[in-house]
């Protein structure tokens, strides 16, 4: 990284990783533009989802939020990350009130 693209950048970003935001439900497809594209409510609720891990975190990298549904389905299982119960304002969604969903560190083990 530091020889391939850092070294051209004036700039370099302060935040190094990639974050996700998951939710589960129908979504509808369509044909724009020759390209196939999605729209949904948990499309939507994902994005947001993975724009509010950085709300109360410095260290936002290689985290996920999850839906406690996405949580419940996929991910309770997994006893190799720290996972933790987190409330957070998703931008209309649920019209202001708090979303309860599920904070994944993909980095850091569970104990």
């Amino acid at each position: 990284m530091k020889s391939d693209v850092l070294r051209y950048l004036d700039t370099p970003p302060t935040v190094n990783g990639i974050s996700f935001g998951v939710e589960k439900g129908p979504l509808t497809s369509f044909i724009m533009y020759g390209r196939r594209e999605y729209i949904g409510r948990a499309l939507n609720i994902a994005c947001r989802l993975q724009n509010a891990i950085r709300d109360r975190d410095e260290s936002p990298q290689y985290k996920a939020l999850v839906s406690n549904a996405v949580f419940n389905d996929y991910f309770s299982r997994a006893k190799n990350y720290k996972a933790w119960r987190v409330k957070r304002t998703l931008r209309n969604i649920r019209g202001g009130n708090k979303f309860s969903c599920i904070k994944i560190d993909l980095l850091r083990k569970s104990t």
